[in-house]
């Protein structure tokens, strides 16, 4: 399936500011005796973290394929896991398991709070009027904690982005605010797919993309995401499988692009496409491949994808593909009320 979106959310996603529900994802708290080495035997990452800090991790199966996208953070003796793929049940039997061998203990933050998400290059002025300037300055990849809000400084749009975890006794007073606040912001609430098409063009890991036709660590250039020497769930079974014949690349084409394409050079068959989005910048559209090793690189132009028979040329890319906003907008210098007052890069 390609990637199709509003035009609306989209540019809220690139320009303004976005909100969206999580509810593709689970976030669990493991705590207790235990918490360290629970988490530590299930996800793939050396949990090397200092307090507050994330990292993004997987989890896999025995047979060392991947099961679940993973953010791992710590929080003081605790771990914030948050999981994209699994169902939610499943994902809370399986940390649930590992917690009990391991003297530890599972809550699901569902249970007790609300989530929301905030998006785009204007989404840390609108978090810091909404609970307070102290969450301006969050580094990527951090976690924050506000009596008991939990805020993640993540996203995988190229834009600011943060997930906001809200007890449920203050939920709806909070909520309520955001909506008042967020009319200065012009706060768009927007659907996973935009969400998903802005983490495509931004060469960030789906595994409800990519990862619906391929599992493999290696060939979907997440070896970095696995720590060399240490044990994990599925681990014996990943390194056994050796390199990998293939690679994901990032990929352009001024026609359509559909998952299950073939990608040809001449009369031979390199590779095949995973992902696909059709871009709104722009006229066209970006996908992920698969394509054989020694034609896996980005700048190449001598490919063709074939579709029902119809062939279109297509080049290969290296993400992102376009320039985020978010990497020009400023805490100490700009502000959205003041925008049209600067000067930015074309995205």
């Amino acid at each position: 399936m390609t990637i199709a979106v509003d035009a609306t959310e989209y540019h809220a996603v690139r320009f303004a500011t976005a909100r969206s529900t999580l509810e593709h994802a689970s976030a669990f708290i493991i705590e207790g005796r235990g918490a360290f080495e629970t988490t530590d035997s299930l996800v793939t990452a050396d949990l090397f973290l200092s307090d507050a800090q994330m990292r993004p991790a997987l989890v896999l199966d025995e047979e060392g394929l991947i099961r679940a996208d993973a953010l791992v953070g710590r929080d003081d003796d605790r771990y914030v896991v948050c999981l994209e793929g699994p169902p939610p049940a499943g994902a809370r039997a399986q940390l649930e398991e590992a917690a009990s061998a391991r003297g530890a203990s599972v809550r699901a933050l569902t249970d007790t709070h609300e989530a929301v998400a905030l998006t785009g290059p204007y989404a840390w002025e609108l978090l810091g009027e909404w609970l307070g300037s102290d969450l301006v300055g969050m580094p990527y990849l951090s976690l924050f904690r506000l009596g008991e809000i939990l805020v993640l400084r993540a996203g995988t749009t190229g834009e600011f982005g943060y997930e906001v975890f809200l007890p449920r006794g203050e939920a709806e007073p909070r909520l309520a605010s955001l909506e008042k606040i967020g009319r200065d912001f012009d706060l768009v609430t927007v659907a996973q797919s935009t969400l998903d098409l802005a983490a495509l063009e931004n060469g960030f890991f789906s595994i409800r993309g990519e990862g619906a036709r391929s599992r493999d660590p290696a060939e979907l250039q997440l070896r970095w995401r696995v720590g060399r020497d240490k044990s994990f769930l599925g681990a014996d079974a990943l390194r056994a499988r050796g390199p990998s014949t293939h690679r994901v690349t990032w990929v352009r084409c001024a026609e359509s692009l559909c998952a299950g394409d073939a990608i040809v050079v001449g009369d031979l068959a390199i590779g095949e496409i995973l992902h696909t989005g059709s871009t709104v910048l722009r006229p066209g559209y970006v996908g992920v491949a698969r394509l054989a090793r020694p034609w896996a690189s980005a700048g190449v132009a001598d490919f063709e994808r074939v579709h029902a028979g119809v062939a279109a040329p297509i080049r290969t890319v290296a993400p992102p593909i376009l320039n985020n906003r978010s990497l020009h907008v400023s805490p100490q210098r700009h502000g959205y009320r003041e925008r049209a007052s600067f000067t930015f890069p074309e995205v």
